[in-house]
Protein backbone atom coordinates (compact mmCIF):
# COMPACT_ATOMS: atom_id res chain seq x y z
CA UNK A 1 0.00 0.00 0.00
CA UNK A 2 1.45 3.58 -1.16
CA UNK A 3 -1.58 4.82 0.36
CA UNK A 4 -5.43 4.58 1.04
CA UNK A 5 -6.25 5.08 -2.59
CA UNK A 6 -2.69 3.19 -4.06
CA UNK A 7 -1.02 0.18 -4.52
CA UNK A 8 2.14 -1.01 -5.90
CA UNK A 9 2.51 -4.88 -7.11
CA UNK A 10 4.48 -6.74 -9.30
CA UNK A 11 2.47 -8.19 -12.77
CA UNK A 12 4.41 -10.19 -15.15
CA UNK A 13 2.15 -8.76 -17.61
CA UNK A 14 2.07 -5.58 -19.54
CA UNK A 15 2.97 -2.36 -17.22
CA UNK A 16 0.22 -0.12 -16.63
CA UNK A 17 1.35 3.19 -15.39
CA UNK A 18 -2.10 4.21 -13.86
CA UNK A 19 -4.92 2.02 -13.39
CA UNK A 20 -8.41 3.68 -11.81
CA UNK A 21 -11.16 2.26 -10.38
CA UNK A 22 -14.25 3.93 -8.38
CA UNK A 23 -15.61 0.60 -7.65
CA UNK A 24 -12.87 -0.33 -5.19
CA UNK A 25 -11.01 -3.09 -7.19
CA UNK A 26 -7.78 -3.88 -9.10
CA UNK A 27 -7.69 -6.31 -11.54
CA UNK A 28 -3.82 -7.32 -11.55
CA UNK A 29 -4.14 -9.89 -14.24
CA UNK A 30 -2.83 -8.11 -16.90
CA UNK A 31 -3.42 -7.99 -20.24
CA UNK A 32 -6.24 -10.00 -21.83
CA UNK A 33 -5.44 -12.10 -24.99
CA UNK A 34 -7.76 -14.02 -27.03
CA UNK A 35 -6.80 -17.88 -27.23
CA UNK A 36 -8.22 -20.61 -29.42
CA UNK A 37 -7.02 -24.76 -28.99
CA UNK A 38 -6.99 -27.45 -31.89
CA UNK A 39 -5.75 -30.70 -31.43
CA UNK A 40 -5.03 -33.22 -34.10
CA UNK A 41 -4.79 -37.48 -34.13
CA UNK A 42 -1.14 -38.35 -33.69
CA UNK A 43 0.05 -42.18 -34.18
CA UNK A 44 3.12 -44.21 -32.21
CA UNK A 45 5.19 -43.40 -34.74
CA UNK A 46 4.53 -39.31 -34.51
CA UNK A 47 2.24 -39.35 -37.41
CA UNK A 48 0.45 -36.31 -37.44
CA UNK A 49 -3.33 -35.62 -38.79
CA UNK A 50 -4.76 -32.25 -40.28
CA UNK A 51 -5.74 -30.55 -37.10
CA UNK A 52 -9.45 -30.27 -35.62
CA UNK A 53 -11.29 -26.90 -36.50
CA UNK A 54 -10.69 -23.91 -33.93
CA UNK A 55 -12.41 -24.06 -30.29
CA UNK A 56 -14.69 -21.04 -29.65
CA UNK A 57 -12.38 -18.15 -28.49
CA UNK A 58 -11.81 -17.63 -25.16
CA UNK A 59 -10.39 -14.18 -24.01
CA UNK A 60 -7.97 -14.91 -20.58
CA UNK A 61 -5.66 -12.96 -18.06
CA UNK A 62 -2.45 -14.21 -17.54
CA UNK A 63 -2.78 -16.72 -15.28
CA UNK A 64 -5.48 -17.97 -15.31
CA UNK A 65 -6.11 -21.48 -15.65
CA UNK A 66 -7.87 -23.29 -18.18
CA UNK A 67 -10.14 -26.69 -18.31
CA UNK A 68 -10.30 -27.63 -21.80
CA UNK A 69 -13.49 -29.80 -22.46
CA UNK A 70 -15.16 -32.25 -25.19
CA UNK A 71 -12.30 -33.33 -25.92
CA UNK A 72 -12.21 -36.77 -27.82
CA UNK A 73 -11.56 -39.54 -25.74
CA UNK A 74 -11.25 -42.43 -27.86
CA UNK A 75 -9.77 -42.55 -31.33
CA UNK A 76 -11.77 -42.75 -34.41
CA UNK A 77 -13.31 -45.53 -34.84
CA UNK A 78 -12.93 -45.32 -39.38
CA UNK A 79 -10.87 -46.79 -40.50
CA UNK A 80 -11.04 -49.87 -38.20
CA UNK A 81 -7.91 -50.13 -37.58
CA UNK A 82 -5.94 -46.76 -37.95
CA UNK A 83 -3.15 -46.80 -35.96
CA UNK A 84 -4.54 -43.78 -33.97
CA UNK A 85 -3.18 -43.31 -30.19
CA UNK A 86 -3.63 -40.21 -29.21
CA UNK A 87 -4.58 -36.22 -29.49
CA UNK A 88 -1.92 -33.74 -29.75
CA UNK A 89 -3.13 -30.50 -28.37
CA UNK A 90 -2.40 -27.00 -29.35
CA UNK A 91 -2.98 -23.22 -28.46
CA UNK A 92 -2.40 -20.09 -30.13
CA UNK A 93 0.34 -18.06 -28.71
CA UNK A 94 0.75 -14.06 -29.86
CA UNK A 95 4.60 -13.66 -31.74
CA UNK A 96 5.60 -10.54 -32.87
CA UNK A 97 4.50 -11.04 -36.92
CA UNK A 98 1.03 -12.35 -35.85
CA UNK A 99 -0.24 -15.80 -33.65
CA UNK A 100 0.64 -19.06 -33.95
CA UNK A 101 -0.12 -22.60 -32.48
CA UNK A 102 1.88 -23.41 -29.87
CA UNK A 103 2.32 -27.49 -28.66
CA UNK A 104 0.66 -27.87 -25.14
CA UNK A 105 0.92 -31.42 -25.03
CA UNK A 106 0.47 -35.12 -26.54
CA UNK A 107 -2.41 -37.21 -24.88
CA UNK A 108 -2.38 -40.42 -25.05
CA UNK A 109 -5.03 -43.00 -24.93
CA UNK A 110 -5.38 -45.80 -22.69
CA UNK A 111 -3.70 -49.50 -23.40
CA UNK A 112 -4.87 -52.77 -22.11
CA UNK A 113 -2.33 -54.63 -19.60
CA UNK A 114 -1.49 -58.21 -21.22
CA UNK A 115 0.62 -59.88 -18.69
CA UNK A 116 2.44 -58.72 -15.86
CA UNK A 117 5.86 -60.09 -13.70
CA UNK A 118 7.55 -59.16 -10.95
CA UNK A 119 11.17 -60.08 -10.05
CA UNK A 120 13.68 -58.40 -7.69
CA UNK A 121 11.23 -55.28 -7.30
CA UNK A 122 10.91 -54.69 -10.98
CA UNK A 123 7.37 -55.37 -12.49
CA UNK A 124 7.50 -56.01 -16.33
CA UNK A 125 4.05 -55.10 -18.34
CA UNK A 126 3.30 -56.12 -21.42
CA UNK A 127 0.70 -53.92 -23.07
CA UNK A 128 -1.70 -55.44 -25.82
CA UNK A 129 -0.92 -52.70 -28.35
CA UNK A 130 1.91 -50.12 -28.01
CA UNK A 131 2.05 -48.30 -25.32
CA UNK A 132 3.97 -44.97 -26.37
CA UNK A 133 5.70 -44.69 -23.21
CA UNK A 134 9.36 -43.45 -22.86
CA UNK A 135 12.15 -43.71 -19.97
CA UNK A 136 10.69 -41.51 -17.06
CA UNK A 137 6.93 -40.90 -18.13
CA UNK A 138 4.48 -41.38 -15.72
CA UNK A 139 1.68 -44.03 -15.72
CA UNK A 140 -1.04 -45.52 -14.20
CA UNK A 141 -2.50 -49.44 -13.95
CA UNK A 142 -5.59 -50.02 -12.36
CA UNK A 143 -7.70 -53.46 -12.14
CA UNK A 144 -4.74 -56.22 -12.36
CA UNK A 145 -6.52 -59.65 -11.23
CA UNK A 146 -3.12 -59.37 -9.10
CA UNK A 147 -3.96 -55.93 -7.31
CA UNK A 148 -0.42 -55.75 -6.56
CA UNK A 149 0.70 -54.55 -9.75
CA UNK A 150 -1.99 -51.81 -10.01
CA UNK A 151 -0.14 -48.43 -9.46
CA UNK A 152 -1.54 -45.05 -9.51
CA UNK A 153 1.43 -42.55 -10.44
CA UNK A 154 4.46 -45.27 -11.52
CA UNK A 155 7.17 -43.94 -13.64
CA UNK A 156 8.38 -46.06 -16.46
CA UNK A 157 12.44 -47.22 -15.80
CA UNK A 158 12.53 -48.84 -18.79
CA UNK A 159 11.49 -49.31 -22.60
CA UNK A 160 11.83 -52.81 -23.22
CA UNK A 161 10.37 -52.76 -26.57
CA UNK A 162 7.27 -51.49 -28.25
CA UNK A 163 4.95 -53.08 -26.22
CA UNK A 164 6.75 -53.65 -22.80
CA UNK A 165 7.82 -51.15 -19.95
CA UNK A 166 8.96 -51.78 -16.41
CA UNK A 167 8.39 -50.23 -13.45
CA UNK A 168 9.53 -50.15 -9.81
CA UNK A 169 7.08 -52.48 -7.55
CA UNK A 170 8.14 -54.07 -4.46
CA UNK A 171 6.75 -57.09 -3.55
CA UNK A 172 7.18 -61.02 -3.79
CA UNK A 173 8.66 -62.12 -6.79
CA UNK A 174 5.40 -63.58 -9.17
CA UNK A 175 5.45 -64.86 -12.45
CA UNK A 176 3.84 -63.73 -15.68
CA UNK A 177 0.56 -64.04 -15.26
Amino acid sequence: MLSDTSIQYFNTGDNTSVTADTNGKVDLAGTTQARNYIYSWITPWDEESIPSEPSETDFLKEGQIVTLTNLPAAPPTEPTYNFIRGIRLYRTIPTASGTAYYKLTDAWYPVAVATVARATNVATVEFADYHNLAKGDRFKISGCTDTSFNVTDGTVVSVVGNKTITYASSGADKATT
